[in-house]
């Protein structure tokens, strides 16, 4: 019998058939690493170094002497994490001693910490009125809080020792431009995040009607962003036996777009209202803020209907949101009513996809009008029988139910009424917000115009039309 086998020969790697016993078999030389792989290596290993660093000097980097230790050994790769825990020990150890070069700061550690800004704010809100909270908020607000009954300078000098200060003996004055200024203090942030709370419930309380009949979206960037409608495709055809399948093709997409603008506005705390004590100044204006980023927000959504008189935004037609070429407008205008309602539901439901092939059955879900029309719409909506008969017959109302709710708004004026489909379905206005921020945020900074803390509030969206055929208009009568 002849036995065979197949071995490869390579450089300093040579190899037997192990069924002749081995002879004359060599150890292969192990490859030597890289240049490469040895330093790919080493930066692994400082890599991993550093993170542990990281996760042990972290909960105290608030302790200036442990942020340097944390600098000089991410800078010092020699140094190893055995020593750099040994030297935060002993930072840590020494710090429980008070020295009289160096004021003891009080570290309270993350949490602790957190949870006093907390109660700073709890206390600060509750002195507000206790905008948003019920009973019960409030009153587990007030309960053991180190803060009852301190005014806004008495927070400051607060903050100031918290900080590491000693303010015994200072001025007022000095109490609270230190308080804002160190670096340390949380003061700032305690009143910050008061204002954005007061800003937000105010702003929430806004009746915001728009998000009832346009779409929510999300803006990457202030460039503007493109909202298709995609075309149908070609209806099948017949293929005879042993024919050809013919390709289809899809008719050219709609194309509407949406940018995200930036608007805001500054709220200073001066010094003097800090010391005097002007809680209520300081609340009334952000909570005004909050109840202007609402409103603005809804003006700028019903702004669009008034453009082109009354007609509504150019889409990228040229011809006006409303306009007969878009079929999406009665060609009698009519009040309230069961017949102008079915108007509505027949020209949705006979709107086409852009190829024409199809049509799209396209359903009601929401009228819109002037708030001295929305009881006509309810009634009609609601009666089980034809309102715009006036005989003693019951005729039935075909248009019971049609739409899912009824909005009037003191924002439209005239007699034209709307309808609407779920934005989500079939989208015709879109609020579109940078990065899906759906509310106003705060920014604080030291202000050197009014001598004491100013607030930046931001509110960064867009609005435009972006279809026509989830929307109908009735001129009225």
């Amino acid at each position: 019998k002849i036995k065979g086998r197949l071995v490869s020969l390579a450089p300093n790697n040579v190899q037997t058939d192990p069924a002749d016993g081995g002879a004359g078999s060599t150890p292969a030389v192990a490859a030597q690493p890289t240049a490469n792989a040895v330093a790919a290596a080493a930066l692994a290993e400082i890599r991993n170094r550093n993170v542990l660093i990281e996760a042990t000097l972290k909960p105290h980097m608030s302790n200036r002497q442990i942020s340097e230790l944390y600098t000089s050994a991410l800078a010092d790769p020699a140094m190893s994490v055995d020593q750099v825990n040994a030297k935060a020990m002993a930072i840590l150890a020494a710090h429980a001693s008070p020295n009289q070069n160096d004021p003891v700061r009080v570290e309270a550690g993350v949490d602790q910490r957190d949870k006093t800004r907390e109660r700073a704010v709890d206390f600060l809100i509750v002195r507000a009125g206790g905008r948003g909270m019920n009973a019960q908020q409030i009153a587990a607000a007030r309960q053991d809080n180190p803060f009852n009954g301190m005014t806004m300078l008495d927070m400051a000098r607060d903050a100031c020792a918290r900080a590491g200060l000693n303010p015994t003996g200072w001025s007022k004055d000095r109490i609270v431009a230190s308080a804002i200024t160190h670096s340390t203090s949380d003061f700032p942030n305690i009143f910050e995040n008061v204002m954005h709370k007061l800003l937000l419930n105010r702003y929430n309380s806004v009746e915001q009607t728009w998000r009832s009949f346009c779409r929510v979206g999300t803006l990457a960037d202030f460039r503007a962003h493109n909202r298709y409608y995609m075309g149908g495709f070609s209806d099948l055809q017949t293929v005879d036996q042993n024919g050809e399948y013919q390709d289809g093709t899809f008719s050219d997409a709609e194309k509407e777009t949406i940018s995200a603008k930036s608007k805001g506005r500054i709220l200073n705390l001066s010094r003097e209202m800090i010391i005097n004590d002007d809680m209520g100044v300081f609340t009334t204006a952000a909570e005004a803020l909050g109840l202007a980023a609402g409103r603005t927000l809804e003006k700028d959504v019903y702004a669009l209907f008034a453009l082109n008189g009354g007609a509504g935004p150019n889409m990228v037609d040229g011809n006006p949101l409303f306009h007969a070429s878009h079929n999406n407008i009665s060609g009698t205008p009519a009040t309230v009513g069961t017949n102008s309602f079915d108007d509505m539901r027949v020209g949705m439901g006979s709107q086409m996809d852009p190829s024409g092939n199809d049509f799209l059955s396209i359903t009601p879900a929401i009228w819109l009008g002037p708030l001295k029309y929305k009881g006509d719409a309810d009634i009609v909506n609601g009666s089980r029988y034809n309102v715009d008969v006036t005989n003693k017959f019951e005729i039935p109302n075909k248009s019971y139910g049609l739409v899912g709710s009824v909005i009037g708004t003191p924002r439209l004026t005239g007699t034209a009424w709307y309808g609407f489909a779920n934005p989500d379905v079939e989208p015709v206005f879109e609020v579109g917000f940078l990065d899906g921020v759906q509310e106003p945020q705060v920014a604080s900074e030291e202000s050197f115009r009014s001598n004491g803390i100013a607030w930046r509030v931001i509110f960064d969206y867009g609005v435009a039309a972006v279809g026509f055929r989830g929307a109908w208009k009735d001129a009225g009568a």
